[in-house]
């Protein structure tokens, strides 16, 4: 079973708000929370995004309460997060798209 320290955790933080700076803060966030791995970026297309969505793998479910408390702690609101569960394998545990 993987170890599920925030320092043991991929991060993928994209922008949906199409704000400048909004990944970057909360990478600030994540690292202050004691998360290591993460990169930020844009999220895909034009669309501009509401709330927070946390798309994780499968098996890293138990290390949700682990994102969702930086979030709650960052100020977003329990019900503005959405959980989508069934992230492909690949480069990051969880993949964390911000937006208004």
């Amino acid at each position: 079973m993987p170890s599920f320290s925030p320092e043991n955790i991929s991060i993928q933080i994209l922008n949906g708000a199409r704000l400048w700076g909004v990944a970057g803060s909360w990478e600030e966030k994540f690292i202050n929370a004691g998360f290591r791995n993460i990169e930020i970026g844009s999220a895909p297309g034009d669309e501009i995004y509401t709330g927070i969505e946390i798309r994780y793998r499968p098996s890293h479910y138990v290390a949700v309460p682990l994102i969702k408390d930086v979030l709650q702690f960052g100020g977003i609101a329990p019900d503005a997060i959405r959980e989508t569960k069934g992230l492909e394998e690949g480069e990051y545990d969880f993949i964390i798209v911000v937006g208004r």
